[in-house]
């Protein structure tokens, strides 16, 4: 296949020419979404493949087995990470090449996706601080952590993750063959007819790992017999992928399995996108993945975590163990153990790992040793355009009211939209700036993403309030953190909830721990709880209401089959979750855990009874006492009644007030300045030596049980 020249309109992302990549066209393999790649600086057909394995091709894998036999002569299948674009993995494959077959192995490179750091970098839209304005200090990673998992960094992340799986998909139906597994056929083909002729080994670089997890078992169904080397370089895979398609094969068929990645202290001091203070793995389990704090393989706090990972790769009981792990950096600089690889994009590039890798590969010191001029270059995650930013707002009453009426069928709702129109016009009165997410646009991404902002952006003294209405549900506790007597998360149902996208409480859990001190979170929930709704069924929230219906109508979606799968779905297989212990925010909500929240008349019942008392209570009761007005107004509906839920000292804060700085005395009888130690101090002080259990205050997140 020949290689035709850029045009100036179209420069070479890769700088190579058409020479240097005419050099490699043998030993590369470009695909897109998994498959081969029709475009780009160096399409790959399928005849580019097939040539791959013509003995009559002099650069050919059997003419380099015939030049460099007797067998077994090493091959290496080559994944780079998808934080590089087509150029950068080009580019790196022109660097490499050359250097592997003069250590008499053949490379197969994949050049399997565009980058990942750019993609990324459009998400990540940290606050500018403006004077003393911006929480942004020691929370800054966490709310980039969020504003990533909350504004499509799942979905970006995931594509790559799908390209990665398709490359090694067979043709089924209409779907077509992954490039990948093409390969794997002939491969496959190959080492049946020539025994012994060839020993296959795979390395991955970050999420390369993820795509051999794929193409290893791949090529090992369609006659692979072995593989002698599986190396993962800083692996960005989930770690039950691992166990799942890499680990049974272990001391079998792979005949050993070895990782080299960043020791604890290493990824934590590394840096990504020039704004995130650690490594990319952090980045992928605590934002990319679809539940927060994923297992990654790569990360020592996963493997410590992990029985299985602790013995698979824990110290040898004999010097043959199938698997291994090499911690950088090393203080070892030659050999198969060396690396001084301390950032996530160094381990291809690091002439020692590089080294290490060949001793691995052939069984001896490279005679060739890695060029050290080829050592390491710019870090793609050290991204270098300027990111954009957002101006931080400076207002310092906001309030955001989401109002969902347009569910789809029946479960449609007619005053929620109202609602929103009602609490937003009372917030105006008391000087708040009002932003309202109305059915298509509350949906969860959306929701989630402008409660970090009202969060993120706010600094002591600033009050915030957030209010919702529509359908509350329930769905099964996938982290472990709830009593396990009532294994359920209760949850908001955003207008697609149906697709799996619920907000559960872990969800504005993992939001409110970010509330600077001195900030004033107060939250008004129109919905109903889950509470223990499967013991003590609501039989009339089933019965839906026509649109045009004016009439009494619970909201409250009893969860279907198809909803809690979809919802499993989007949310993976989460690692147990930690319970939260210092909660700041304070929530009223509509109703008790065992209760129905109702609309009547074109308004929610809590909403009809609350909004209005908002103007003459703002800063002038507690919240406490804010409580008992709105209960006076349900003296004659026993059915529903609202509820408080916040920390004891902070059901005694004004309501919907500035959080005042007030003198306080330490333990000992020590006073202190107001100046210094303001009312947050107070109430964390209160935190520590209370007794009592805190309720997680979070839409209709009641733990139902905390009540009996």
């Amino acid at each position: 296949m020949s290689v035709t020249a850029a045009t100036p309109s179209t420069p070479r992302s890769s700088g190579l020419t058409p020479e240097e990549l005419a050099s490699i066209r043998p030993n590369v393999i470009t695909l897109s979404q998994g498959r081969l790649a029709t475009d780009g600086e160096l399409p790959t057909s399928q005849a580019d493949v097939d040539r791959m394995f013509d003995p009559a091709w002099d650069k050919s894998l059997p003419q380099f087995v015939a030049d460099h036999g007797p067998g077994p002569v090493p091959v290496v299948l080559w994944a780079h990470g998808g934080l590089v674009d087509e150029g950068a993995g080009l580019k790196n494959a022109h660097d490499q090449i050359d250097w592997w077959k003069s250590n008499g192995v053949y490379p197969v490179y994949f050049v399997w996706e565009t980058g990942l750091a750019e993609s990324l970098s459009a998400l990540v839209q940290p606050p500018v601080t403006r004077g003393a304005r911006g929480f942004f200090s020691n929370a800054k990673d966490r709310i980039i952590e969020l504003t990533l998992h909350f504004d499509g960094g799942p979905a970006v992340w995931g594509n790559m993750k799908d390209s990665a799986a398709n490359a090694s998909r067979p043709a089924l139906g209409t779907q077509p063959e992954g490039g990948a597994a093409y390969f794997a056929n002939l491969l496959g083909d190959y080492a049946k007819h020539n025994a012994g002729a060839i020993a296959t080994n795979a390395i991955g670089h970050s999420a390369g790992a993820i795509f051999h997890s794929y193409l290893v078992p791949t090529a090992l169904a369609v006659g692979v017999p072995h593989f002698d080397n599986v190396i993962f370089l800083a692996p960005a895979e989930r770690v039950d992928l691992f166990k799942s398609t890499i680990v049974p094969e272990i001391g079998g068929r792979i005949y050993r399995m070895s990782m080299f990645t960043m020791d604890r202290a290493h990824e934590r001091a590394d840096n990504c996108l020039q704004v995130y203070n650690a490594s990319l793995l952090y980045l992928i389990s605590h934002a990319l993945e679809p539940e927060l704090d994923c297992p990654i393989l790569g990360l020592q706090d996963s493997i410590s975590a992990d029985s299985d990972l602790r013995t698979l790769f824990g110290p040898p009981a004999v010097p043959a163990s199938p698997a291994d792990v090499v911690w950088t950096p090393t203080v070892a600089t030659t050999g198969a153990d060396a690396s001084q690889a301390t950032s996530h994009g160094d381990f291809d590039k690091d002439p020692d790992t590089m080294n290490s890798l060949a001793t691995r590969v052939t069984g001896n010191s490279p005679a060739f040793p890695y060029p050290t001029d080829r050592g390491l270059g710019p870090d793609p995650w050290s991204y270098s355009k300027p990111l954009p930013l957002k101006p931080v707002d400076t207002r310092p009453k906001r309030a955001l009211c989401i109002g969902i009426n347009d569910y789809p069928g029946n479960l449609r709702l007619s005053g929620c939209v109202a609602d929103a129109e009602a609490w937003g016009a009372q917030f105006e009165t008391l000087g708040f700036d009002v932003e309202k997410l109305i059915d298509q646009d509350a949906t969860r991404e959306n929701i989630l993403e402008r409660i970090l902002a009202l969060v993120s952006e706010s600094q002591s003294g600033d009050v915030v309030a957030i209010q919702y209405s529509g359908h509350g549900t329930y769905v099964p506790d996938l982290t472990g953190d709830d009593d396990a007597s009532w294994p359920y998360e209760q949850a908001l149902c955003p207008v697609d909830f149906l697709s799996g996208n619920l907000i559960i409480d872990d969800d504005l859990g993992a939001v409110f721990d970010l509330i600077p001190d001195g900030v004033d979170v107060t939250c008004f929930f129109d919905s109903c709880h889950s509470g223990e709704a499967t013991r003590s069924p609501f039989p009339e929230a089933d019965s839906a209401a026509p649109v045009a219906d004016q009439g009494r109508r619970p909201r409250f979606v009893h969860p279907t089959e198809d909803m809690v799968a979809a919802y499993r779905a989007q949310r993976g297989t989460p690692s147990k979750a930690d319970r939260r212990t210092s909660i700041r925010e304070v929530a009223f909500c509509a109703c008790g855990p065992r209760e129905v929240a109702y609309e009547t008349g074109g308004h929610g019942d809590f909403t009809a009874a609350a909004a209005i008392l908002i103007v003459t209570a703002a800063g002038k009761v507690t919240n406490e006492d804010f409580l008992q007005q709105v209960l006076a107004k349900f003296r004659d509906q026993p059915k529903q009644n609202p509820e408080l839920d916040a920390a004891p000292v902070v059901a005694a804060r004004p309501f919907l007030a500035t959080l005042a700085p007030a003198a306080i005395t330490l333990p000992g009888g020590v006073p202190t300045d107001a100046n210094v130690l303001n009312a947050e101090t107070n109430m964390a002080h209160a935190r520590a030596v209370s007794a009592a259990e805190f309720l997680r205050a979070t839409a209709d997140f009641i733990e139902g049980r905390a009540h009996e």
